[in-house]
């Protein structure tokens, strides 16, 4: 993954992350809106927002998804362990009615 694409991808994390503080800015500004002129400006940032969003997808698209796979070994002698547990405290015939 190059440098420029990675400064896109913080560049549009940051002006997603803008349009969300502008959000929650304008609520603590307008509890209660009374007309619809009001809400337009929540709108409008929600316009922006959602602009923003698909910004990122399509960088995203362009530079690839970073893929990654993690194996975490497994112990065998926990699995035996929680088996036996099993084995001596369930009732075999269900239960038990």
């Amino acid at each position: 993954m190059s440098q420029q694409s990675d400064d896109w991808r913080i560049k549009l994390r940051s002006q997603i992350r803008k349009q969300n503080i502008n959000m929650l800015a304008w609520q603590e500004n307008n509890p209660n809106p009374m007309t619809d002129e009001e809400c337009d400006g929540l709108i409008d940032i929600l316009k922006i927002l959602t602009e923003k969003v698909y910004s990122y997808r399509d960088n995203i698209r362009v530079y690839g998804w970073v893929k990654t796979t993690t194996t975490i070994p497994l112990d065998n002698s926990k699995l035996l362990e929680q088996q036996k547990f099993l084995e001596q405290h369930q009732n075999p015939e269900g239960s038990g009615n």
